[in-house]
């Protein structure tokens, strides 16, 4: 009976410390995060301490000039061209140029040295409602008529009338090509600025005289008339030179 409780004994102990709780171990600490020996491809390395860092430079993106604008219709040229007024040069002749000079109706003009000059005399303008005056490039011929091959010829007419515009004298004139019996024909008007901006206006007429070019302005109450004959491009140069006064 003894031996039989002792065995019982013995197995409740076994028993006991099968079952008991295990007891808790110290915490270990965690291990370091181990680097992997190649870094990413899109790491970058430090500069070396004894390398110099150069620093990189940085374009920058040029702004473009706005293209101009070109209308519809139209095509743009590579290259504008600004157009520009031309000045003609000063006649070689107004180097040695003689004066003509109206003390009746106020104006003075230049010719060429040598050119011969029929003039009217001084009481013949005062009293008179109009009166010519004639340059010619060549000297004075007594009973010749006509021009001469090379020559140019100026008459220089003055009418008395109301004190009318370069305009208004130039729409005169061209009403007494109008009525002219001999029919001439008007062609190639233009209008030219004279001394001190005197404005005037020319055209070239075809009747029984031949061709002449004509040039009509007004100053002081005067209708002033230039019939050139010969070289137009000189005629057109002396009556340039006219320069009204009081």
């Amino acid at each position: 009976m003894l031996h039989k409780a002792a065995f019982w004994l013995l197995a409740g102990a076994l028993l006991a410390a099968c079952t008991a709780p295990a007891t808790p171990q110290p915490a270990q600490p965690a291990e370091p995060a181990t680097v992997p020996a190649t870094l990413p491809a899109t790491a970058t390395l430090p500069p070396a301490p004894d390398q110099p860092v150069t620093p990189t430079a940085i374009a920058t993106p040029q702004a473009e000039a706005p293209a101009a604008s070109t209308p519809a219709g139209e095509t743009a040229s590579p290259t504008e061209t600004v157009a520009t007024e031309t000045v003609a040069a000063e006649p070689g002749w107004l180097a040695d140029a003689q004066t003509y000079r109206d003390e009746v109706v106020g104006f003075e003009l230049r010719y060429p040295a040598g050119w011969d000059l029929i003039d009217v005399a001084p009481e013949v303008k005062q009293t008179s409602m109009g009166y010519a005056v004639t340059l010619n490039s060549w000297p004075r011929q007594e009973g010749s008529g006509g021009i001469p091959e090379g020559g140019t010829k100026i008459d220089i007419v003055v009418q008395k009338s109301a004190p009318a515009s370069p305009i208004d004298a130039a729409a005169i004139r061209r009403d007494e090509l109008a009525q002219d019996p001999a029919n001439p024909t008007v062609s190639n008007e233009s209008t030219l600025t004279l001394g001190v901006g005197l404005p005037a206006t020319r055209w070239e007429v075809e009747g029984q005289m031949g061709r002449t070019v004509e040039i009509v302005t007004a100053t002081n109450g005067y209708t002033v008339l230039f019939s050139g004959m010969g070289d137009f491009a000189l005629v057109e140069e002396i009556v340039r030179t006219m320069q009204p006064f009081q």
